[in-house]
């Protein structure tokens, strides 16, 4: 028959077996240690924000004209400032976010930056890139106006958003670390 050894060795098979199935819980004590040496892990933060350049006071909102007419202005300016220890580019747009459309389309901008003048046109087109490095705060000076004098731009508002938005390399990608910040405003035309 079977030799005896091969016997044992499946009745020892069995009964380890069966101890197996009937066993609800176990408990093995194996661990592991890696260790990596030389190496640093270093968090940083990227935040900015807009304030008043007169108190450093954060502001939410910059123009808010009443009364606006044809060759009249406001002039209103805002500091960025980093809050944050990483240095960023960042974009600068405007977006119409309610009023009348004639109106919006026809109000002028003017932006001084860094001692320049570095847009003169509508509103509604402005966008421009900018960066904070190795410095904590950038300048902004706006200027709006109405140079047309048209009767049909009597008595309209115009609400619009200067959209602040960080970026790595190109303004139309996302991802990475990023902040974004807005100033909201409003115009509204005076009666002539």
């Amino acid at each position: 028959m079977m030799n005896t050894r091969i016997l044992v060795t499946l009745f020892l098979v069995i009964l380890i077996g069966w101890g197996l199935i009937y066993t609800e819980t176990t408990d093995a004590d194996l661990s592991a240690e890696l260790v990596a040496e030389s190496n640093s892990f270093e968090a940083t933060t990227l935040e900015f924000s807009n304030r008043d350049t007169a108190n450093e006071t954060r502001a939410n909102s910059l123009f808010n004209t009443s009364g606006l007419l044809p060759t009249g202005f406001d002039v209103r300016a805002v500091r960025i400032k980093k809050d944050g220890k990483e240095n960023f580019k960042y974009s600068l747009t405007v977006q119409k976010t309610f009023g009348d459309d004639s109106f919006c389309n026809e109000l002028y901008l003017e932006v001084w930056h860094k001692g320049k003048s570095q847009y003169n046109d509508k509103l509604l087109n402005f966008n421009t890139n900018s960066s904070l490095e190795n410095q904590d705060k950038d300048d902004w000076i706006f200027f709006i106006s109405l140079p047309k004098n048209d009767k049909n731009l009597s008595l309209k508002f115009c609400e619009f958003e200067f959209k602040f938005s960080t970026f790595l390399n190109n303004p139309n990608e996302t991802g990475g670390l990023s902040d974004q910040e807005s100033l909201k405003n409003r115009i509204t035309s005076g009666s002539w």
